[in-house]
C-alpha cells in the first residue's frame, strides 16, 4: 500500500464536537449551526475531519500555505485516510451517508475505492477491513478560459471557491456498527486523477478562503433527513400550490391536506427517485386556507415518517386583503465563499422575520443561485449547478414551507441570451435547477425542455403581480466586468419583442386596482451594468424611456415596430410600481406619470451599507436607505396598496426589526 499523501486533521478533535466561542458574536465556521440555522433541525449527522496530534503523518507530502491546506492527489494505487468524529453516536443502519469534498479544475476524473474502518487507534496502523467497497468516479468539472483571466472579477485564486463533490452513497460501510463516535475512511486510487484541496482548519483565524473547502461526512438516519431539499411550495394556481422536493433515496411520499372548513385529502403514495426533483401539486378550492404536512417511508412495508404541519392560502379573490414579501440580491454563494458569517445570520433572521409576517408569498427578484459568479467559477457542470441551488432552499424553506416562493431571474443566474449563442451550458443548467426547485408560476419563453418559467404573471386580490426577464433576450453582451468583452451599448439590453408584446397584453386586459412589475434590474440604466431607476428615464434611458446617451429620442430606431417604450407602456396601463433589484440598496423615487419606482434592499447585508447607489445615477430626491431587510407588500380593507420597507439589523447592531419607511398607493 503506497504512504498516505494528506490527512487533514484539527488541532483539538474534541472541540468538534461542541460550538466554540465565535469570534465578535459571529459563527466560526461557514457550516457552523449557529442560533436558528436552518440546517438545526434536518436531522443530519454532520461530522467533520478529526485526528489525533501523534499520529505521525501531519507532515505528509501535499501540504500548502504554511500547512492550512493541502491537495489529496490521487494517483492508481495511493491510499488517504480521513477520519471523523461524529457529534453523535452513529445508529445501526444509517438510510444514507456520503463525503463531501472540495475538488479542483483539474482536466482528468478521479476514481477511487472507499473503504472504512472503526478503529481508534493510531491512523498510521488503521486497516480498513476488505469489505464492503464504495466505488467512486469524480469527474471533475470543466471551467471556462475566461475565469483565469487576469482580469476576472477581483482575480481571486481558485481554490477559494472550488467545486464540491459528493460520493456515492456509503451507508452499507457503516451498517453494523451502532454507537461508533468515529469513521475512518480509506481512499485508494484506483487510476491516475485530478486533486481534492482538503481543508484543516475551519476557524476564524483560518486564511480567507480556506473555511468552506473542508471536507466533510453526512450521515442520514432517517428517511426525512435524506430530504437535501424539504417541502416548500411554488407555482400557484386558482385553486392549489405546488409542493417541491428532492431525496437522496428512493422513497415513498404522500402528503395529507386538511382544508380549513372542509375535508382532510391524502395525495399519493408518489414514487420519489433518489437525486430527482419531484412535483406534487395539491388542489383546495379557490381563496381557500389549507394545513398539510408530508410522510415518508423506503417502501411499503415501511411506517410512514410524518414532518411537521404547515399552513398556506390560495390566491385570492379580489377585494380581499392580503400581504406579500419580497427580497433581492442575497448572493448567499457569495457569503459561503468569502466566510461572511455575519451575512448569512442577519439572511437567517430576516427570512425569519418574513415567515412571520404571514406572506400569502415570497417574491425573490434574483441574483440568488449564482451559476453564473465573478467571484468564483460559473456552474458549467450538473453537479455544481444543483448544488448551488439546493445551497440556497433551506432559507427560502422558512418561509417557502407555508408560501409559495416566486422568482425574477437576476443576472448572475447566467441564463442570458448572449450565452445561448456561444454554446454555452450555463443557461440550460441553470434554468433545469431553478424550475426543479423553485418552480414559478407557468409562462415565459419556451425552449426543447418546455416552458422556461422566465417572466409570468399572477393575480392576487386587487393586485396584478407581473414578473419581467431582462436577460433572456439580451443577445449581445452590453458589459465588459468579467474576461469576456462586451458591446458597450446599452440598446442591446431587452425584452425582447414578444415579451414585450404579452407584457402588454397582460397589462391592457387586466381590471386589478393596482399592478406591480418587477424586475431584477432596469432595462438601460446609467452603466453598461444596466445600473440605476428612475432618473434613466430622462436622460439615456434606452428601451425604458426611449432616448439614447445625448437624451434624443431614439426609440423608433433601435426598436422599429414597436408601439412605445416601457416607462410609457407603464404609465398608459395604469401601473402603480416598477420594483427591481441589483442595487443593493432601498430606494423609493417619487412617482414619474404615476409609476413610482422602488429598489428592493439586500436581505444579509451586515455592512448596513447603501451597496452600488452612489454610482447608479439615482438623483437628490431619491429616498435611500441602506442594508438590510425585505419590502412588505399589503393590501388593507380600505382599498389602499401600502408598501413598507422593514429593516432587520443583528443584536447590537441597532433596532432589530423597524419600519424604516411606509408608502400607500392609492388606486389608479
Amino acid at each position: 500500500m503506497t504512504p498516505l499523501l494528506l490527512l487533514a486533521a484539527c488541532a483539538d478533535p474534541d472541540t468538534r464536537t461542541a460550538s466554540p466561542e465565535p469570534r465578535g458574536g459571529r459563527p466560526s465556521r461557514v457550516d457552523e449551526r449557529f442560533e436558528g440555522a436552518p440546517s438545526l433541525d434536518d436531522g443530519v449527522l454532520r461530522a467533520e475531519i478529526a485526528s489525533d496530534e501523534d499520529d505521525g503523518l501531519r507532515t505528509a507530502s501535499g501540504w500548502a500555505v504554511d500547512g492550512e491546506y493541502g491537495n489529496l492527489v490521487v494517483r492508481a494505487g495511493t491510499t488517504a485516510l480521513l477520519r471523523f468524529r461524529l457529534a453523535e453516536p452513529l445508529g445501526s443502519a444509517p438510510v444514507h451517508a456520503r463525503l463531501v469534498l472540495p475538488i479542483g479544475p483539474d482536466p482528468s476524473g478521479t476514481r477511487v475505492r472507499v473503504r472504512a474502518s472503526f478503529d481508534e487507534g493510531r491512523l498510521a496502523d488503521v486497516q480498513p477491513a476488505a469489505e464492503p467497497v464504495v466505488d467512486w468516479v469524480a469527474e471533475h468539472p470543466l471551467t471556462d478560459p475566461w475565469q483565469s483571466a487576469p482580469q476576472r472579477k477581483d482575480n481571486l485564486p481558485r481554490v477559494c471557491a472550488p467545486f464540491l463533490r459528493t460520493s456515492p452513497d456509503l451507508s452499507p460501510l457503516l451498517a453494523g456498527h451502532e454507537g461508533a463516535t468515529s469513521v475512518t475512511l480509506l481512499l485508494e486510487g484506483v487510476e491516475d486523477g485530478g486533486s481534492w484541496p482538503i481543508v484543516d482548519r475551519m476557524d476564524v483565524e483560518a486564511p480567507e478562503c480556506v473555511g468552506p473547502l473542508s471536507a466533510r461526512l453526512e450521515v442520514r438516519p432517517t428517511v426525512r433527513s435524506a430530504l437535501v431539499a424539504h417541502e416548500m411550495l411554488g407555482q400557484p394556481t386558482d385553486e392549489g400550490v405546488t409542493i417541491s422536493l428532492l431525496s437522496l433515496v428512493d422513497a415513498e411520499l404522500q402528503v395529507v391536506t386538511r382544508v380549513i372548513g372542509g375535508e382532510t385529502t391524502t395525495v399519493g403514495p408518489v414514487p420519489l427517485r433518489a437525486g430527482q426533483a419531484e412535483h406534487v401539486p395539491l388542489v383546495v378550492g379557490a381563496d381557500a386556507s389549507a394545513k398539510y404536512h408530508i410522510e415518508l417511508r423506503r417502501g411499503p412495508d415501511d411506517p410512514w415518517e410524518a414532518g411537521p404541519e404547515h399552513s398556506f392560502h390560495t390566491r385570492r379573490a379580489p377585494g380581499k386583503p392580503f400581504a406579500f414579501t419580497v427580497t433581492a440580491d442575497g448572493h448567499y454563494i457569495n457569503m459561503e465563499h468569502r466566510r461572511a458569517y455575519a451575512h448569512m445570520q442577519l439572511l437567517q433572521r430576516t427570512m425569519n422575520q418574513i415567515e412571520r409576517e404571514h406572506p400569502d408569498f415570497h417574491l425573490d427578484l434574483g441574483d440568488t443561485f449564482n451559476g453564473e459568479s465573478y467571484r468564483s467559477f460559473d456552474a458549467i457542470d450538473d453537479e455544481e449547478m444543483a448544488r448551488r441551488h439546493l445551497a440556497v432552499r433551506p432559507w427560502f424553506e422558512i418561509v417557502g414551507a407555508g408560501a409559495p416562493v416566486l422568482l425574477a431571474l437576476g443576472n448572475h443566474e447566467g441564463e442570458q441570451g448572449w450565452r445561448t449563442v456561444v454554446d454555452d451550458p450555463v443557461p440550460a443548467l441553470s434554468a433545469r435547477w431553478r424550475r426543479a426547485l423553485f418552480p414559478n408560476p407557468a409562462g415565459g419563453d419556451v425552449d426543447e425542455s418546455g416552458p422556461l418559467e422566465n417572466y409570468w404573471a399572477t393575480r392576487w386580490g386587487d393586485v396584478l403581480v407581473v414578473v419581467l426577464d431582462p436577460f433572456r433576450h439580451t443577445m449581445r453582451k452590453p458589459h465588459d466586468l468579467d474576461g469576456h468583452p462586451g458591446s458597450g451599448d446599452r440598446w442591446d439590453w431587452t425584452l425582447g419583442e414578444e415579451q414585450q408584446a404579452w407584457l402588454r397584453r397582460t397589462l391592457q386586459e387586466s381590471d386589478a386596482p393596482f399592478k406591480l412589475v418587477f424586475s431584477h434590474q432596469v432595462v438601460g440604466g446609467n452603466s453598461d451594468y444596466g445600473r440605476g431607476g428612475r432618473p434613466q428615464l430622462e436622460n439615456g434611458s434606452y428601451e425604458m424611456g426611449g432616448t439614447g446617451p445625448d437624451g434624443r429620442p431614439a426609440f423608433a430606431e433601435h426598436r422599429p415596430g414597436w408601439p412605445q417604450p416601457l416607462h410609457e407602456l407603464l404609465r398608459d396601463t395604469g401601473v402603480t410600481a416598477f420594483v427591481h433589484g441589483h442595487d443593493h440598496a432601498f430606494v423609493f423615487e417619487e412617482p414619474l406619470d404615476g409609476v413610482a419606482y422602488i429598489t428592493a434592499p439586500q436581505p444579509g447585508s451586515a455592512d448596513y451599507d447603501i451597496g452600488h447607489i452612489p454610482r447608479s445615477g439615482y438623483d437628490e430626491s431619491a429616498t435611500v436607505i441602506g442594508n438590510s431587510g425585505y419590502l412588505l407588500f399589503r393590501t388593507t380593507p380600505q382599498g389602499q396598496l401600502e408598501m413598507s420597507y422593514v429593516r432587520i439589523r443583528l443584536p447590537g447592531d441597532g433596532v432589530p426589526r423597524e419600519t424604516a419607511f411606509q408608502h400607500a398607493f392609492e388606486r389608479r
